[in-house]
């Protein structure tokens, strides 16, 4: 599984988070954004979270991969995202599906 961590400023600064891209996308803009020519790519739900300040729509995909993607990602188990890098709160509707 794949995480990264976020930059030093901004919403949730500094935090791991599950990659992501702004905007409303294909399954092909996620293909090229990752730099790959085939992934197996399931939507999930759509989820929202509400900061004091803004609210964060989200659309979320599993994509599975038999090539490594471009970026700097660092890639973990499902045990260590519970144990050792915890991930915020706004993304909770997605770190449930985690198994």
């Amino acid at each position: 599984m794949a995480i990264r961590k976020r930059d030093d400023t901004g919403l949730l600064a500094s935090l791991y988070e599950l990659p992501g891209l702004e905007g409303r996308i294909s399954q092909e803009q996620i293909k090229e954004a990752l730099g790959v020519k085939e992934a197996k790519i399931t939507p999930l739900p759509e989820a929202k979270h509400i900061f004091s300040h803004v609210e964060w729509h989200m659309t979320g995909y599993r994509v599975e991969l038999t090539e490594v993607p471009k970026g700097d990602y660092l890639w973990v188990t499902p045990e260590e995202i519970k144990k050792t890098y915890s991930l915020p709160g706004a993304f909770k509707a997605y770190t449930k599906l985690i198994r």
